[in-house]
């Protein structure tokens, strides 16, 4: 099995990358059934209509065709992770041969926050939506009317954020489309 830079197998860093998220997430706490999503906190004054509570297929947003042409490798099978806690789903591509890979994920919009709090994350300004920067978790991208952010990560031997950035701009058109 190939090996990042790090020395971590793909699944292995995949695995930690999501763990991370979980864990920055407030994901598995103490009250929470491993079988259940946790419900979004209360509606606050400025949240006064319905928000969307549906999350798409988070793998047709960036497909193994869109992996091939970003990166030039053959993309392996998406690896799908379902509901949990504060999770609402994630959709991992990486390449046959290991990296690079990406990851996009939903979590409950109402732990994002708390999230970017615990992480040194960064504004974005290149991707044309609201959007914030960390290494470790990747971008930040809350959805206006939803009740879930996405979190799109790219970890590979390059610039990982101008490829997030790629990957995200290509996953929010579809979104949006």
């Amino acid at each position: 099995m190939k090996t990042s830079p790090v020395g971590l197998t793909v699944p292995r860093l995949a695995a930690v990358v999501l763990a991370a998220v979980m864990a920055l997430s407030g994901c598995g706490g103490d009250n929470e059934s491993a079988d259940e999503t946790v419900a979004p906190a209360s509606e606050t004054p400025e949240q006064s209509e319905a928000l969307d509570t549906d999350v798409p297929d988070l793998c047709s947003l960036f497909t193994p065709e869109d992996f091939q042409a970003l990166t030039g490798e053959k993309a392996g099978e998406p690896e799908v992770d379902e509901a949990m806690g504060a999770l609402r789903g994630t959709c991992t591509t990486s390449a046959e041969t290991g990296l690079p890979l990406v990851l996009i994920a939903a979590y409950n919009e109402s732990d994002r926050q708390s999230t970017l709090d615990m992480v040194d994350a960064e504004p974005v300004d290149d991707l044309g939506a609201e959007a914030y920067w960390n290494d470790t978790l990747g971008l930040v991208i809350p959805q206006e009317g939803k009740d879930w952010y996405l979190q799109v990560a790219v970890k590979g031997e390059d610039d990982d954020r101008a490829a997030s950035v790629q990957v995200a701009e290509i996953a929010l058109d579809r979104l949006n489309g």
